[in-house]
């Protein structure tokens, strides 16, 4: 369905999705695009820059961009879903879903979807089922990819009985790559082995490896090579690791694949991530349950003034730091500010952001791309990681020339992020370095994740839980929480996903708290003083702890593993 971009835009500056100068930019870029004969539908070009998701953009068409509500919010659910229920999500308004369905829905199935939408951060009481043609409904329907298990087997079988049919081999590598996007895969890994048994492909899944297929060593060898050539490596090198990317089309999106190569005793072992752009969530979904967090990372978006300010996401690796931030940078204006990141590698690309690969074999350094950057006239600059004290100090040097930086730091909590920060400084510039974080610092955040529970979790009395042990659980939590179940979707381990554990502390323009901090910083007393100000928002990890099992995000057996199974009284 197309109408015209005029509608388009002005229902979603209407709606609030987009803005008034982001519309002018979309009208622009579609007047150009059309003087040179590209034929390209309004949809297309809001969702290409990123200022509104996909899902966005299609509400607004299938409402007919008559609703000029606020309150109303599109959102997704899994394809698979949306195939055996026969539904096609068209958004949310207040707390009413809309929704069109082949058939009616029983109330199970309305039970499943609502959970599903919860889940994504999102509330829903009720749902409301939209009449619509059968035949819309069913080509949103199998317009979604998908591409199961048994039909990768079967193909795989074939292929093993004649490697030489290249177009079997394409068709494998897409259906492979489809599979584990649907799977919600981040990584796909591959060995390649003379031995049978050793020719194994695997998706890393919400941080588990799960064994996929057993593929014949022949047709696994050949697999790779195709795999490397694509992606621009020597596919007949398998004696020196190599690195190589590729992207291919999704229905939704252009997916980026970065494939690394590792020569091994099997033979070779092949590493396959995803960087699918739809992964990087808005921040009310991201951060389900900390609407107060969301909404100063929403008021630090989009403040951006030339007074400059550092922003920290810490966290270990695999905590999802990259996923914040790209989060953060999405809900900048773009098309306003100018937008520079420095990263190794580059994850994920946003519209109208300037990112730069670091090769410190070629002596691109962080702290080059740094001094290159600020060069660059940027509003805001995202440093991927600070490893050292030259990017450490060229990174507040240039929040002191105006520029909102974000970084991040491989630390275990918000006060370890600060000292560190500042213990990386060289001697002759620590204490003006520990001046300037102390008026630069505009908000940290830590983070890990937790496996998050599937819709097929079960309201149960808290006081029946494991978790009754403990006195803060008693004063915070109160009636039913969720508890883990298991079903087909979530392979019977009742978990689906992963949502963020977060600690987190903000700091405002107050001149009597730079002072104070400017005290702490330079005497002996402990950085965390500084959570302690009047003034700060700071939320602790167990706070943060508790929302996600209020908000049934989280079950209370994975809390009191968490608070290391013995309560505190």
């Amino acid at each position: 369905m197309t109408t015209g971009l005029d509608d388009v835009c002005e229902a979603l500056v209407v709606a609030g999705d987009i803005t008034p100068s982001q519309r002018e930019m979309c009208l622009e870029a579609h007047s150009r695009l059309s003087d040179s004969g590209v034929k390209i539908s309004p949809e297309e070009i809001v969702a290409s820059y990123g200022f509104a998701s996909r899902a966005v953009v299609d509400a607004a068409v299938n409402t007919k961009l008559g609703s000029g509500d606020k309150n109303f919010l599109a959102i997704t659910i899994p394809g698979s879903m949306m195939r055996r229920l026969g539904v096609v999500p068209i958004g949310l308004k207040g707390k009413v879903l809309h929704l069109s369905a082949l058939g009616s829905l029983d109330k199970e199935a309305e039970a499943e979807i609502i959970q599903e939408v919860r889940l994504s951060g999102l509330q829903v009481d009720e749902i409301i089922n939209v009449p619509r043609d059968r035949s819309v409904i069913l080509r949103s329907i199998n317009s979604v990819q998908a591409v199961d298990k048994a039909l990768i087997v079967q193909d795989l079988n074939t292929y093993a009985r004649d490697i030489q049919n290249g177009n079997l081999l394409a068709k494998i590598v897409e259906n492979l790559l489809i599979n584990a996007l649907q799977m919600r895969a981040s990584d796909i890994h591959i060995t390649a082995s003379k031995e049978r048994l050793e020719n194994w492909i695997k998706y890393r899944i919400d941080s588990s490896v799960t064994p996929m297929f057993l593929v014949e060593p022949e047709a696994m060898r050949v697999l790779v090579s195709r795999l490397k050539q694509d992606a621009g490596m020597d596919f007949s090198n398998t004696r020196s690791p190599q690195d190589g990317r590729f992207s291919f089309s999704t229905m939704n999106s252009v997916v980026d694949v970065r494939v690394a190569s590792l020569p091994a005793d099997t033979d070779e072992a092949l590493t396959v991530r995803l960087l699918d752009p739809n992964r990087i969530l808005p921040l009310p979904q991201l951060f389900a349950g900390h609407a107060e967090i969301v909404s100063r990372l929403d008021a630090l978006a989009n403040s951006i003034t030339k007074n400059g300010g550092i922003v920290l996401v810490t966290g270990p690796t695999g905590s999802g730091k990259s996923s914040t931030l790209n989060s953060f940078i999405r809900s900048i204006d773009r098309d306003r500010y100018r937008v520079i990141t420095a990263e190794d590698p580059i994850e994920i690309r946003v519209p109208l952001t300037i990112h730069t690969q670091i090769n410190e074999e070629a002596g691109f350094t962080f702290a080059k791309a740094l001094r290159s950057i600020v060069r660059q006239d940027p509003d805001v600059i995202m440093v991927g990681e600070i490893r050292d004290t030259e990017t450490a100090e060229i990174g507040i040097r240039s929040a002191e020339t105006g520029h909102l930086l974000l970084a991040t730091l491989h630390t275990d909590n918000v006060s370890d992020s600060i000292a560190r920060l500042i213990g990386m400084l060289s001697d002759s510039y620590r204490r003006i370095g520990a001046m300037a974080v102390a008026s630069l610092l505009r908000g940290v955040l830590n983070q890990r994740l937790l496996p998050r529970l599937c819709v097929c979790a079960r309201p149960v009395p808290f006081e029946e839980t494991a978790l009754s042990q403990f006195a803060m659980a008693k004063e915070r939590i109160s009636g039913t929480v969720m508890q883990r179940c298991g079903c087909s979707r979530c392979g019977h381990t009742g978990l689906y996903g992963r949502v963020p554990l977060i600690e987190a502390a903000f700091w405002p323009a107050s001149d009597e708290i730079r002072r104070e901090m400017v005290r702490i910083f330079l005497s002996d007393e402990p950085v965390s003083s500084i959570l302690q100000l009047e003034g700060v928002f700071y939320q602790g990890r167990e706070d943060s702890l508790w929302m996600l099992v209020q908000e049934g995000l989280i079950d209370p057996q994975m809390a009191f593993d968490v608070l290391g199974g013995s309560p505190h009284e």
